[in-house]
């Protein structure tokens, strides 16, 4: 599914979440563990999320792109049922868990858009943590839709959110937790 997505850092993550809430409804508060594995340049995704007093564990791979700070991502993924096993499996492949991340917060639903505010974190190989602070994630598939279409209903819904897209980090999270400003 090709995934078109931003992240941008509020000023104020209160005052973002009143405008979310105000907009689309309460938001559903969630935890997302993530583990990154890789391997030759390949990299793989082992989330473990609690949402809505349910939890679920899915492996993800993505091609990516980034245009003007918006990321464009060709993603594929799937759930297993016992992530310990899977995390076995791929250090017997030879990946290696390289960067960990966590994201608290809520999520809401905006016509054909998912927003999640949240407050992430992460550590590096070693075990250094960092803590990166709240941002507004926007992302919507562009299946059905072109691209352009697409980033113009995810720039409406941040500006909607109250800001400005001089707020929009174009780097991935994973680079922010190796090297943060």
């Amino acid at each position: 599914m090709l995934e078109i997505e931003l992240k941008a850092r509020p000023e104020d993550f209160k005052a973002c979440k009143k405008r979310l809430d105000a907009g689309a409804g309460r938001g559903t508060a969630f935890v997302k563990d993530d583990a990154y594995w890789s391997v030759r340049g390949l990299f793989v995704r082992v989330r473990r999320e609690e949402r809505g007093g349910g939890r679920r564990t899915l492996v993800t791979w993505k091609t990516k792109q980034r245009r003007d700070g918006v990321e464009i991502n060709d993603e594929k993924e799937f759930a297993v049922s016992d992530p310990e096993l899977f995390e076995e499996l791929l250090a017997l492949l030879g990946f290696e868990k390289r960067t960990v991340k966590r994201k608290e917060g809520w999520a809401w639903k905006a016509g054909e858009i998912a927003a999640e505010l949240c407050e992430v974190s992460g550590s590096r190989p070693g075990g250094t943590p960092v803590t990166l602070g709240w941002f507004l994630e926007l992302e919507t598939a562009a299946e059905d839709r072109d691209e352009t279409a697409a980033r113009n209903a995810l720039f409406c819904l941040l500006e909607k959110a109250g800001l400005a897209k001089d707020r929009v980090e174009s780097r991935y999270y994973a680079e922010m937790i190796q090297s943060p400003r």
